[in-house]
């Protein structure tokens, strides 16, 4: 059994290089993979919805996190686990969140995927993009309660903002941590 002594507290430290958070950006992989197992299959959509939500959340999560290392008293080494700076499920919140350079840079890369790479056509701002999915996560999961679901909601959509975020974390993760995805 792995416990914390009381004298010595968890320690927060960045990666310092700017790289997402590779054990949150792990787990987005997994969602993202079974996100992507749903698309086909019309019969899915709620789960697809919720899944893909949850993904494009710990993407998000992922460029905004530190590194949490707690002693462990058994091991007489250490524990590894992460720690978003913003809890929730709200994309918009989570994409506020993160640093000036890092919004700067994804929403270049966005307006690049696109267009298609044409410098010269107006940007699609990537936060206007995420805004009917802002909720999602929670939406979709008891859209039996309460009439909150959009109609119309586009799914496609949905999905190229997902692929967007997966491949903008995976081409920043270190290549120790990356393996072929479902995509």
């Amino acid at each position: 059994m792995s416990m914390q002594t009381p004298n010595t507290p968890a320690q927060h430290r960045e990666d310092g290089n700017g790289a997402p958070n590779d054990l949150i950006a792990l787990h987005a992989r997994q969602f993202y993979d079974a996100a992507k197992l749903l698309v086909s299959d019309s019969r899915y959509t709620a789960p697809r919805m919720v899944i893909a939500s949850f993904a494009l959340e710990l993407y998000l999560k992922s460029m905004n996190a530190s590194y949490v290392f707690t002693e462990d008293v058994a091991s007489g080494g250490e524990v590894v686990t992460a720690e978003p700076k913003k809890r929730g499920h709200r994309l918009l919140a989570l994409y506020d969140e993160l640093s000036l350079e890092t919004k700067s840079d994804l929403d270049a890369k966005f307006a690049e995927s696109t267009h298609h790479g044409d410098p010269t056509a107006i940007a699609s701002v990537l936060r206007c993009d995420l805004e009917p999915f802002d909720d999602l996560f929670d939406d979709s999961r008891y859209a039996f309660e309460r009439d909150k679901l959009e109609s119309g909601l586009n799914l496609t959509r949905l999905t190229e903002l997902l692929n967007f975020f997966h491949d903008y974390v995976e081409d920043r993760l270190s290549p120790n941590w990356r393996w072929p995805s479902a995509r």
